[in-house]
């Protein structure tokens, strides 16, 4: 299996995706952003110009580069987070048009969302997508801490919620909604 995380917009949470995903199935990382995922997971390692291996996560710190194409091609999935705010959806429907080029295997993560009723306006500035574009599979993840823990701990999703009775309820909603990533990701061997 292999994932690609991918936007050139910064700050969506592409790196703690990446580390969380990496970690919770015991994934190859491989990074061409400095970050903590190398200091943090025994699988991690960062290189400016990406191998192409099996069973690896790829995190493409909103460089394009050498190397990223072909990875995308061969990815089983590329994964585009984008903050809910209109200026990451409207940089996101431009990399959605880029990685459609090498792969049309795409997830939608959109972060950082505060209430739910804001996913009716999330979906109509998505409508504005080209027909091809609207039929990727989204999943909403709320604004939580849990990112940044991700990066500061050097644990994933899982292991962070699993660390205290009231983590898992504080970051019950994320967990159901990465469970629901992760059980496509899975399903796709």
């Amino acid at each position: 299996m292999i994932f690609s995380i991918w936007n050139d917009k910064g700050g969506v949470g592409k790196t703690p995706l990446a580390l969380s995903i990496a970690i919770d199935l015991d994934m190859n990382l491989r990074s061409n952003d400095i970050n903590i995922a190398e200091v943090v997971y025994s699988k991690a390692k960062l290189q400016q110009i990406p191998e192409l291996i099996d069973n690896c996560v790829y995190d493409f710190g909103g460089y394009r580069g050498s190397g990223i194409n072909t990875i995308l091609q061969y990815s089983d999935f590329v994964i585009i987070p984008c903050v809910a705010n209109l200026n990451s959806i409207i940089n996101t429907k431009n990399v959605i048009s880029e990685v459609e080029k090498y792969n049309q295997n795409i997830l939608l993560i959109i972060t950082d969302f505060a209430e739910n009723n804001r996913k009716e306006e999330i979906n109509y500035i998505l409508s504005g997508l080209k027909e091809s574009e609207q039929k990727y599979r989204k999943f909403y993840f709320r604004h939580s801490q849990i990112f940044r823990n991700v990066i500061d701990c050097g644990k994933s999703f899982f292991q962070l919620s699993n660390e205290t009775p009231l983590l898992k309820n504080r970051y019950k909603d994320i967990i159901d909604e990465y469970r629901r990533l992760l059980a496509i990701l899975k399903g796709h061997k």
